[in-house]
């Protein structure tokens, strides 16, 4: 069976040839570690030799530290670190959109995980200008906010029943301002996988990685802390979009 990146290629090459828009973006949306980043980086590389082509990250548009710093001072512990909506800066993700889309020069925020110990901060920024086919993924790109939230909360043994409804529901409302970057796709790439507990595997991976290139970043017990804070999402939703393409993948990220 083909790779994941060899599929990907070919139904972005479909998508190119149903969608004639251009510029045009697709989204990519997978659980953390699933390949996100390798992957956008193999279609740069792939369609860069026929168009000008860029990738960004959901993760590139991260508050600053600061900001960062004050969600900790809030009682809702789901905002006590990077990643989950309400961490990041929405109205930046919209302007960038939409000036990729009309090819404008925009400036798109570098995000260095491997500062403040893992922690992470802007570290400058990427000038972009006149891209033909923009990839832009993210681990809860095309997350709809669910209206059954407080009937779903009462199921026993799930990751939900860790933290108040309160604290749930705030960022089921913090993601319905998101929900504007949809506007911007045209089409979606979505990956997931066949068991959640997958997702821990991979991000410590994805650490170790980090730790050998930067030389800083999480412990595995961070990790595992860090990762926790995702998981009642991965329960409570699943990307949707129109028109969009499912890939099933195991531990080892083959298609399945």
């Amino acid at each position: 069976m083909p790779s994941l990146v060899e599929q990907v290629i070919a139904q972005t090459e479909d998508y190119l040839k149903t969608i004639q828009k251009r510029p045009i973006v697709i989204g990519i949306s997978g659980p953390q570690g699933s390949g996100k980043t390798y992957l956008v980086q193999q279609l740069v590389k792939y369609f860069q030799q026929y168009c000008n082509t860029i990738g960004f990250s959901v993760d590139d548009l991260y508050l600053t530290r600061t900001e960062l710093d004050a969600l900790e001072k809030q009682p809702n512990p789901l905002l006590h670190s990077r990643g989950l909506p309400g961490t990041h800066d929405v109205a930046l993700g919209t302007k960038i959109l939409s000036h990729l889309t009309k090819r404008q020069p925009v400036e798109i925020p570098v995000f260095d995980k491997s500062l403040f110990e893992g922690k992470g901060d802007r570290n400058g920024f990427v000038s972009i200008q006149g891209p033909d086919i923009i990839f832009f993924e993210g681990w809860f790109l095309g997350f709809v906010p669910t209206n059954d939230l407080a009937t779903r909360f009462q199921c026993p043994n799930t990751y939900l029943q860790k933290y108040r409804l309160q604290d749930l529901q705030a960022i089921n409302d913090n993601l319905k301002q998101y929900q504007e970057w949809l506007s911007f796709v045209d089409a979606m790439l979505i990956i997931r996988t066949n068991d959640l507990n997958n997702i821990l595997t991979w991000r410590w991976q994805q650490e170790q990685d980090l730790i050998q290139k930067r030389g800083n970043g999480m412990s595995k017990d961070q990790v595992q802390t860090f990762v926790q804070r995702f998981m009642p999402l991965y329960e409570l939703y699943q990307a949707q979009f129109l028109p969009s393409t499912i890939f099933e993948i195991d531990i080892k990220r083959n298609v399945l």
